[in-house]
């Protein structure tokens, strides 16, 4: 792109579906709903962001789920002994 140019409203519709996609997915970590969630904020207008945004919510999600730390187990109860 030359320099001063601005980019198309059609290239701002994208990275907002984009962006949309990557924080639900990032917040939830589901995989499907941010993808329709895109693909409804974005529109006709925008159809060819989706399999962008789809790309980008499946990396977030296995980076989120690789970086979390895995959930502590409960802690178990100890029977008492008998004759206590």
């Amino acid at each position: 792109m030359p320099e001063g140019e601005r980019p198309s409203g059609a290239a701002y519709l994208r990275l907002v579906g984009l962006g949309a996609a990557v924080g639900m997915a990032a917040q939830t970590r589901l995989l499907f709903s941010p993808l329709i969630f895109a693909a409804l904020l974005v529109g006709t207008a925008g159809k060819d962001a989706v399999p962008a945004a789809a790309l980008a919510s499946a990396t977030v999600w296995l980076a989120i789920s690789r970086l979390q730390p895995a959930p502590a187990s409960p802690p178990t109860r100890s029977e008492p002994s008998p004759g206590r």
